[in-house]
């Protein structure tokens, strides 16, 4: 009898350690194309478990966000002001994260264009395009 072949789903830290690295990566529907940035083993749109790895644009623009300046997490503490984005990547996944030194709308105006850039940091960090 034939052994089942494996196939390795990528993992959270092999996410986040590719983003140190300046890769954007998702989780893909191997049939319908969905990428979802969190884990994902079963497609939500057509049940689908054929679920591959698939690397994102490095650049989108901003379509929401919120200015933080007050209070943050411990990590952020000395990034404040920042805002806490959600970009539309150029290929039209969304993912969120956050610029820094934004305090007013007039740092990061609705639309702006930004890029990834690798960090330490836990969560997606885009600079100004």
């Amino acid at each position: 009898m034939a052994e089942a072949a494996t196939r390795h789903v990528m993992t959270q830290k092999e996410q986040k350690d590719a983003a140190k690295e300046g890769r954007l990566l998702a989780w893909q529907c191997a049939r319908c194309g969905h990428k979802s940035i969190t884990p994902m083993y079963v497609c939500p749109l057509d049940k689908g478990r054929d679920i591959t790895t698939a690397q994102l644009p490095s650049t989108g623009v901003v379509e929401a966000y919120t200015i933080q300046k007050l209070i943050a997490p411990e990590e952020f503490l000395n990034d404040i002001p920042f805002a806490f984005v959600v970009v539309r990547l150029d290929d039209g996944t969304h993912v969120s994260g956050m610029v820094l030194d934004v305090n007013s709308e007039r740092d990061l105006p609705p639309g702006s264009k930004v890029k990834h850039a690798p960090s330490y940091k836990s969560v997606y960090l885009f600079e100004k395009a």
